[in-house]
């Protein structure tokens, strides 16, 4: 019958024997019975075992420790401080309905079929007071043209009063502007209204002076889409 390995050290202690000096590392290290060949063997985790491993290192076993086991404790010394940062920073769990990509494009699912999805938007841009300028059924324009094409209409619609502030910084802006937002079927039958990030916006067209403007025309499209999103 295999013997039980040693009990795992503390945490606190671990990150005690960093700061303490060599007879008090010797002291708890022993007491622990703590040794380069036992300690990858925990599972506490690779930071558990890299703490332990620099330990018992620097507790006067230079000899003994391994070149590798020697240069993983010392890494993780100087990477637990920022280990501990994130670990305690909760995580976010990503929204499968809402996607930003990295070519600045942001999809977001919705709930309902198509038509329903682009009257939706449309009220939605109506009660903010926003123009709505123009809505392009593409599907049906291929369909005129002979070519198959599974529900797309691309929606146009702007406010002057904010949009007209990225093309006085750049005036090559205006190629994104009024705003564009397209609501496509895919392959699967589900519905999404895609449209262009801001903050990438303007990135591309290298406008800095615009943050507030940016900032509200980011949201209030959010706005608009979060009134379709599953």
């Amino acid at each position: 019958m295999t013997a039980p390995g040693p009990e795992p050290l503390p945490l606190y202690l671990e990150l005690s024997l960093l700061t303490r000096s060599s007879r008090q590392r010797t002291t708890i290290a022993d007491a622990y019975r703590i040794g380069s060949h036992l300690v990858f063997q925990q599972t506490g985790g690779s930071v558990h075992a890299a703490v332990m491993a620099h330990a018992w290192c620097m507790s006067g076993n230079l000899k003994e420790c391994p070149m590798a086991t020697r240069i993983a404790g010392l890494c993780a010394a100087a990477l637990i401080p920022f280990l501990l940062a994130v670990s305690s920073v909760p995580a976010r769990a990503e929204d499968p309905g809402r996607q930003a990509l990295e070519n600045g494009i942001v999809k977001v699912k919705s709930a309902y079929p198509v038509d329903e999805t682009i009257k939706r938007i449309k009220q939605d841009v109506s009660s903010k007071g926003i123009m709505f300028f123009l809505a392009v059924d593409q599907s049906k324009l291929a369909s005129d043209a002979g070519i198959k094409l599974r529900p797309s209409t691309l929606l146009i619609f702007g406010n002057p009063a904010l949009g007209s502030q990225f093309m006085t910084s750049n005036p090559i802006a205006g190629i994104d502007w009024p705003v564009r937002l397209l609501v496509v079927e895919d392959e699967k039958g589900e519905v999404w209204a895609v449209y262009n990030d801001f903050a990438y916006i303007a990135g591309r067209h290298g406008i800095t002076d615009r943050d507030t403007a940016f900032q509200k025309a980011s949201e209030v499209i959010a706005s608009i889409t979060s009134s379709v999103a599953k």
